[in-house]
């Protein structure tokens, strides 16, 4: 997932707790991170960038921010022939349009602020697995990473575009993944970020059994990974191309001559994050009261959400006295129950008063629509958490941050007759210490430290080195000076 334009009005800017302070130790880790000023965040990603208001976000794009740092040469050399590095993106990171007009649908600085359609231009309508998938009858389809966000010719704001400049700069030659050439080696791969992660997963396999026939030898890949990419990489470096069912089977492998070699995960939320949920429930605003609002009606279409819900722990809701609460959230009937997503009570009456049975089905539907989506997260997350027979022998890099207040359990009340839903970050939590302690842990903002390092035992056996922290949130860390620099070097282990 990239870092974000999208501002949470409702989440005020806070000091980093006392406990989330970095010791001296790690102070002295991150030297290097330091050394230069850090960009600040980049676009992208589903979750919201936790900064203050919008104004601050203009300001930041009008004085040139968030512009890159000249590219760090590290290693200019030319690269092996039979090597290939992709770069996977996360949720938002890849442009959309629309398939026969080739209108852009998102990526550009205009969708920001238009249509004030509440999201619906990007909703995917609701299909049960018995009534087929959307695909054919959506029109919209992905086509490019988002590089850099304009705004009015005169704003702009860096997104992976200096992540390209800086592979480019040390000897990569990039392509398009789709129309390869022989001479290519740097690829990323633009996939409908709104859809199921396995089945982005295949398509990616697809385009590495063609580029691999193209080359005509046996090809190493390595995938750099940001966000909600990292769920497809991992899931590719265990089963492959494989259905939920062929993995729970033992897997298929990959086509032959095709070997993943390293895996490079940045601002990974590997057992999910439970700010999924908070977006959900309470939808997203880019560029605050200015900018573009996506509905929770909206939101509850994009199905790659509900594979990042938090999996690495099961007491995630406590009540005012900070006991535990026995609350599934991979059972849809305690979305009905608490008010959920488009369960809650605004939305509710909102699809009442203006239906869109065309996008958001009826109730039947939407319940139907939830309980596979939810079921299809629970397999999908313990086949990333458990070991996979046709593993192989890939390495493991992470880049992350561990020094942000993050959510990582909600409080539950009943407040006139209704459940609400409290999150780190919010008044409710900020004037109770206790439940702002036992809510929060240290992490990127997005994922906290236990997910990030929720990996199979296979997966933790083959980490070529410690993690890397820097002190960036999830989404901008990866314009880091001190991310890239270790990026490099990862690449070149």
């Amino acid at each position: 997932m990239l870092a974000h334009l999208a501002v949470d009005s409702d989440m005020p800017k806070e000091r980093l707790s006392p406990h989330l302070q970095p010791s001296s130790g790690q102070k002295a880790s991150h030297r290097a991170a330091k050394a230069a000023p850090r960009p600040r965040a980049s676009l992208a990603s589903l979750t919201f960038w936790p900064a203050g208001g919008s104004l601050l976000v203009l300001l930041c794009l009008s004085l040139g921010a968030c512009s890159s740092l000249p590219p760090i040469e590290l290693y200019p050399q030319p690269r092996p022939a039979t090597e290939v590095l992709v770069f996977v993106p996360g949720i938002t990171g890849v442009q959309l349009r629309d398939r026969e007009t080739s209108k852009v649908l998102w990526g550009t600085g205009p969708r920001l602020l238009f249509p004030r359609d509440g999201g619906y231009g990007v909703a995917l309508p609701i299909r049960s697995a018995s009534e087929g998938s959307a695909e054919t009858t959506d029109g919209v389809e992905a086509f490019a990473p988002i590089e850099k966000i304009r705004l009015l010719k005169v704003f702009g704001k860096e997104v992976y575009g200096p992540v390209f400049e800086l592979l480019t700069s040390n000897g990569f030659r990039r392509g398009k993944l789709e129309a390869p050439t022989s001479d290519d080696n740097l690829f990323s791969y633009s996939y409908d970020w709104r859809r199921d992660n396995v089945v982005a997963v295949k398509n990616l396999v697809d385009h590495l059994a063609k580029l691999q026939i193209l080359r005509g030898q046996p090809l190493k890949v390595n995938l750099v990974c940001q966000s909600n990419g990292a769920h497809l990489c991992r899931y590719l470096a265990k089963y492959g191309a494989s259905s939920l069912e062929q993995a729970e089977a033992g897997g298929t492998p990959l086509p032959p001559g095709i070997e993943i070699s390293k895996l490079i995960l940045i601002g990974t939320s590997n057992g999910g994050s439970l700010r999924i949920l908070r977006e959900m429930n309470r939808g997203r605003n880019y560029l605050g009261p200015f900018g573009r609002h996506w509905s929770q009606e909206a939101v509850f279409t994009f199905q790659s959400l509900y594979q990042d819900l938090p999996a690495y722990r099961t007491d995630l809701f406590v009540d005012e006295q900070g006991k535990s609460l026995p609350v599934d959230l991979y059972e849809a009937e305690n979305w009905l129950t608490y008010g959920w997503s488009i369960y809650g009570e605004k939305t509710r009456k909102r699809l009442q008063d203006r239906p869109r049975p065309d996008l958001f089905g009826n109730a039947d539907q939407r319940r139907a629509f939830l309980e596979e989506n939810l079921a299809t997260a629970r397999r999908f997350q313990q086949l990333l958490h458990q070991d996979a027979p046709g593993f192989g022998h890939p390495r493991y890099y992470l880049i992350q941050n561990v020094y942000e207040e993050t959510a990582d359990r909600a409080l539950l009340v009943r407040e006139k007759g209704q459940w609400r839903t409290y999150f780190t970050g919010d008044k409710r939590l900020n004037k109770a210490p206790y439940l702002r302690a036992l809510t929060s842990a240290p992490g990127d903002g997005h994922a906290a430290k236990t997910s990030q390092l929720f990996l199979s035992p296979q997966e933790t056996n083959a980490l070529g080195a410690a993690p890397f922290y820097v002190q960036g949130g999830h989404f901008e860390l990866i314009l880091d000076p001190g991310a890239k620099r270790r990026l490099l070097e990862f690449i070149n282990d």
